[in-house]
């Protein structure tokens, strides 16, 4: 470095003003390229992020496709299930059904017993009332 003057001469403002510029214009130069490798290293990021984004979006619609399987799995089971019980309640309530009708015949034939005892008494009945009848009307009135 040069001792400090205390006078500045033209020649000696004209090399500050040179190297000011050259200053200056690397200071330029060093910002255009910060520039050009932030422009790089952002879109190296950009790509780097859209192919994770990708990645991730195929994991979850893989995620998605399992899950929509067991549950379709799960699904025919549950239904397989409601099947079979309802198959089940149905051959019970069949069963049942049957046990009712036999129970019904046995009731309508123990029904037409009576009612023909019923007949037969009242015929039986009526014949001993006319017997009736006709043993007074023989003993009184002869």
């Amino acid at each position: 470095m040069e001792p400090a003057r205390a006078t500045w001469s033209d020649e000696r403002l004209d090399d500050l003003s040179r190297r000011m510029d050259d200053g200056f214009n690397r200071v330029d130069d060093d910002f255009r390229t910060l520039g050009i490798r932030m422009d790089a290293s952002l879109a190296d990021l950009s790509r780097r992020i859209d192919a994770q984004g990708e990645q991730l979006s195929r994991r979850i619609d893989a995620q998605g496709e399992r899950l929509v399987g067991r549950i379709d799995a799960q699904g025919e089971h549950l239904v397989g299930r409601i099947d079979a019980q309802g198959e089940h309640l149905v051959g019970r309530i069949d069963a049942q059904g049957e046990a009712l009708a036999q129970r019904l015949d046995t009731q309508s034939v123990r029904i037409d017993g009576l009612q023909r005892s019923i007949v037969q008494l009242s015929m039986m009945t009526g014949s001993g009332f006319v017997a009736v009848i006709a043993s007074v009307i023989l003993t009184r009135g002869g």
